[in-house]
């Protein structure tokens, strides 16, 4: 470059970028609140767009960027802007050449929004701006007539509902699953540990950065029982259980238990509960060791509490959910659930513990069984006949109390000899242990007595030496029968 003297001549390099568009002419914002914003311009003098592009700028970094067809002059957007804050607006002209960014505009949000009549459902308002002649009118683009939308409300016309989707929290009050509702709506769902009458809320809120639909914190009202207090009370219960000696205490473990199965968490009618495997588990436990108690020793007449214990046990265990499988090695009890399948060959026989086991025959639908092994449980002693073998329970869901069509078959470990056992079963409604209904198979396969019945129930071993007294018992039933039936039948 010569400056016309040697002394300032120097050499320099200039690269030349041929635009093929020029910018935008004539930008402006329309108007801009902390809601939305218009703006428009003019098209290029020179050259044709193919698109043009709006940034949005705040202190040099880009906050905002939305592509807007050739075709169009306006632009509207959404984006939520702070009071008193210096904002830069930069619209570009794009070609197939490159872009040419306009000259930026400097705007702060207006603290008054504009008002206009328009058309909008029940769930927003009219977005205003100035039109033609400054008149102010609803904005109107491709997309139709523009709204903004109150909190919990969404869509160009704002007619959708927003809901919270379905969540689920795990805290110590339990694990819930929160169904779908809408914004600005509270659910309240039973204390899933109690106690009854008592509530855990939430409410279904609105975000506005970015905006859109939340699960407010779970409220913790103070009044539902924590999950780890009903723990900790079951392992009371259960060293209590083992050493009590009085009616008085039995009772006060069967209240305890029959209030636990009012739960929601031990309970299916809660769907939004989910149920509490552990402290079902826990329970069973506590049973174990009243059912396997030292009876003898109980003052008074043990017959009553018995057979609600026995009813609170059936209850417990029809509760667990299907698969399910444990092993209460320190009560000796051992529970599975399975689904008896039409399928014979999903049918095979298995094993509830090293003292149980049921083989299903192929069935005519499906069914829900549920087995429990009870090494030893001296509560269901009667007439003097205490069951020597193992407890065998089976529940099916679904029978209606009516007999199987087909025989299935179960083996009992016996605690002796094994040709001096017999199997029985508790009749329900004599409250007796009874042959009828059994037939023995084996007094010895592979080291187990196994017999055959189509009844559900509880199923023991008993020495042979009582067979006959079963017998005459059974004889004086049918006696009984037969001269006072109106008596027997509603017995």
């Amino acid at each position: 470059m010569d400056y016309g003297s040697p002394q300032l001549f120097s050499v320099s390099n200039l690269t030349l970028i041929p635009v093929s568009i020029s910018e935008v002419k004539q930008l402006s914002v329309n108007t801009a609140n902390s809601r939305y914003q218009v703006f428009e311009w003019e098209k290029p003098e020179y050259g044709v767009a193919q698109r043009f592009v709006v940034e949005i700028l705040l202190d040099n970094i880009k906050i905002y960027e939305k592509d807007i067809q050739a075709h169009q002059n306006t632009a509207f957007t959404k984006i939520p802007l702070d009071h008193g804050v210096v904002y830069c607006l930069i619209v570009s002209s794009v070609d197939s050449n490159g872009k040419t960014p306009s000259k930026p505009v400097k705007f702060m949000a207006d603290e008054n929004q504009l008002s206009c009549d328009g058309r909008c459902a029940s769930g927003g308002r009219p977005a205003c701006y100035r039109g033609q002649f400054s008149q102010i009118q609803q904005y109107k683009d491709l997309q139709g007539y523009r709204c903004i939308c109150y909190e919990g409300y969404s869509g160009t016309m704002c007619k959708t509902i927003e809901k919270c989707n379905r969540e689920t929290t795990v805290n110590s009050y339990g694990r819930i699953d929160w169904e779908p509702v809408n914004v600005n709506k509270t659910v309240s769902i039973p204390c899933p540990y109690g106690p009854e009458g008592e509530f855990a809320s939430r409410i279904c809120g609105w975000k506005k950065v970015p905006s859109g639909s939340t699960w407010l914190p779970y409220i913790d009202s103070g009044s539902c029982r924590k999950r780890n207090s009903i723990i900790i009370h079951l392992d009371v219960i259960e060293r209590y259980a083992r050493n009590a000696r009085s009616l008085t205490g039995i009772e006060t473990v069967h209240r305890f238990l029959e209030s636990l199965l009012r739960l929601p968490a031990l309970s299916a009618n809660f769907s939004m509960v989910q149920f509490d495997t552990s402290v079902a588990e826990s329970m069973i436990r506590v049973l174990g060791t009243v059912v396997s108690g030292n009876w003898t020793k109980m003052q008074g007449n043990t017959t009553v509490i018995k057979r609600k214990i026995a009813k609170t046990f059936i209850r417990t265990i029809s509760i667990l959910p299907v698969p399910y499988s444990a092993r209460l090695s320190s009560n000796g009890i051992s529970v599975e659930t399975i689904r008896w399948l039409t399928d014979a060959a999903t049918n095979d026989s298995f094993e509830i513990s090293e003292y149980c086991w049921i083989h299903l025959p192929a069935s005519d639908k499906s069914r829900i069984i549920r087995g429990v092994c009870i090494r030893n449980a001296t509560a269901f002693e009667n007439n003097n006949m205490t069951p020597v073998g193992p407890i065998l329970l089976i529940m099916s869901d679904d029978t209606g109390g009516q007999d199987l069509p087909q025989y299935f078959t179960i083996g009992l470990h016996p605690p002796g000899n094994l040709p001096s056992y017999i199997c029985v079963r508790f009749d329900k409604e004599e409250h007796q242990w009874t042959m009828d209904g059994v037939i023995l198979s084996s007094r010895n396969r592979s080291g187990m007595v196994v017999c055959e019945s189509r009844h559900f129930g509880l199923f023991s071993l008993l020495p042979v030496s009582l067979q006959t007294e079963l017998f005459v018992l059974h004889s004086h039933r049918l006696t009984f029968a037969i001269d006072q039936p109106g008596k027997f039948l509603n017995h």
